[in-house]
């Protein structure tokens, strides 16, 4: 084994070399080299023996702040690998030895108003361990790793969101910031999502629904009925729980039928019509007179209930009905269901906010039995 020593002749502990091997025809000394290899960062191949005699080689690279490793079978794909890998880290461009991976997260969380959910994805991604690396020295293994531990906590649909959220930093790192070279979420491939649910409310279910939240119908007077209505009103706008308990009176046009959603779950305004069933809900909501609350609506609001604790009430409702199966949110794809066979998918779309017909798609329901009816 050859023994790295600062000074040539004085005994010391024996230690594997951490550093390139220099020719002694070289003419340049283990204290020469030491220096050398301090001031250029050059990289640095260790030998390492296991116990049952296996040899391996780990290759390791610190330049412009950059810190790598990788362990090779042999020297020559070790010594390989180095020359790659310091060509990349000399391509970079920018302070990379200063920024690290919370520093992007945050700095692309800021750049722009975004939504509520993806604010929360970056908070869950600055908490990890390896927000704290430099960015190049981010790698694939440290995201394959993540992915599958966070497999084991959430659902596959939720990786996935938050994969996307990370991709977004990442590339805006690579092409408008130049902090890498190479986005190492390139190559973690993507839990394959559960299939879209397919879940409809049924006229029983609804009735049931109604029964259980105490609505008559005529007026409101509890946080009860107040879900019963951003139910029914889900039904005919499509909207989502959040974009109805959202919503201000003077966001809201009468005369013109709609309601103007200013900030929806994409981060983008929309104009939703309204039906006649619709607005009549709004002017049962107009004359409420509550009882039971603990307090006022924000000024303007339409709703006292918040979107938390409308999915609390709607689930102890549906306890109470004796019904399971289904959430508040399966309103929205019987409501596109309903009104697929009203409206041109462009302008249901244009409705639901969907720029994406596939993913319009993906809540519309109907039985084959029921278009076969239609078919003749």
């Amino acid at each position: 084994m050859r023994v790295c020593g600062r000074f040539p002749g004085r005994a010391r502990r024996k230690r594997p070399c951490s550093f390139p091997l220099v020719p002694a025809s070289s003419g340049v000394g283990a204290h020469q080299f030491h220096a050398i290899r301090e001031s250029n960062n050059m990289g640095t191949v260790t030998r390492r023996e296991t116990a049952g005699g296996v040899v391996h080689y780990r290759a390791q690279v610190f330049k412009r702040g950059v810190r790598d490793g990788r362990t090779f079978d042999t020297r020559a794909d070790a010594d390989d690998w180095i020359v790659t890998r310091e060509a990349e880290i000399l391509r970079m461009v920018g302070p990379v030895s200063r920024r690290t991976v919370a520093e992007a997260i945050e700095k692309y969380r800021d750049a722009a108003v975004r939504p509520r959910s993806d604010v929360l994805r970056y908070g869950r991604l600055l908490r990890t361990s390896w927000a704290r690396l430099e960015i190049g020295a981010l790698t694939t293994a440290h995201l394959a790793d993540w992915r599958d531990a966070r497999l084991l906590e959430v659902q596959p649909a939720t990786v996935v969101r938050e994969m996307t959220v990370l991709r977004a930093v990442l590339e805006t790192a690579r092409i408008e910031w130049r902090w890498i070279e190479r986005n190492p979420l390139q190559d973690v491939r993507r839990p394959r999502e559960p299939p879209a649910r397919r879940r409809l409310l049924t006229e029983a279910e609804l009735a049931a629904m109604r029964g259980a939240l105490g609505f008559d119908g005529v007026s409101v007077r509890t946080i009860g009925h107040e879900t019963a209505v951003a139910l029914l009103f889900a039904l005919e706008t499509a909207m989502r729980a959040g974009e109805i308990v959202g919503m201000r009176w003077g966001d809201i046009d009468l005369g013109r039928k709609q309601v103007h959603l200013p900030k929806t779950k994409n981060g983008e305004q929309r104009d939703v019509p309204l039906s006649t069933a619709a607005i009549a809900l709004l002017e049962v909501m107009r004359a409420k007179r509550m009882v039971r609350v603990r307090r006022d609506p924000a000024p303007g609001r339409v709703f006292h209930v918040d979107a938390r604790a409308l999915d609390v009430t709607f689930r102890r409702a549906r306890t109470a009905a004796g019904l399971a199966g289904f959430v508040f949110h399966d309103s929205r794809a019987t409501a596109i269901t309903r009104l697929a066979k009203k409206l041109q998918p462009l302008e249901l779309a244009r409705m639901t906010g969907h720029k994406n017909l596939n993913e319009l798609l993906s809540y519309y329901a109907e039985p084959a039995e029921s278009i076969a009816e239609r078919l003749g």
